[in-house]
C-alpha cells in the first residue's frame, strides 16, 4: 500500500488509561461504533456502552466506554 509521504495515517481508538498510548480500535469494531452513533434511536445508549481493551505497550487491561473513543494519527 502507497501512502503519500504527507498525508497522515488516522485511525479511531482510545487512550490506554494506565500509560497514556493510544490503543487502536478494529475496523469491525469501528464499524459497530458508527451504526450505533447512526442509529438516533440508540444515541442515549452511546454513553452507558463499555468494553475492554488491551494496551499493547504496557499491556495493561481496562475499560473503556464508547464515547471515550477518538481519532489519532
Amino acid at each position: 500500500m502507497n501512502v503519500a509521504p504527507n498525508v497522515p495515517m488516522v485511525f479511531r481508538g482510545v487512550t490506554c488509561k494506565y500509560c497514556a498510548k493510544p490503543i487502536r480500535l478494529t475496523s469491525l469494531f469501528s464499524e459497530r461504533e458508527m451504526s450505533i452513533k447512526n442509529d438516533d434511536a440508540r444515541v442515549q445508549e452511546l454513553s452507558s456502552r463499555v468494553f475492554v481493551k488491551r494496551c499493547r505497550n504496557c499491556l495493561k487491561e481496562a475499560i473503556y466506554s464508547l464515547d471515550q473513543i477518538a481519532d489519532f494519527s
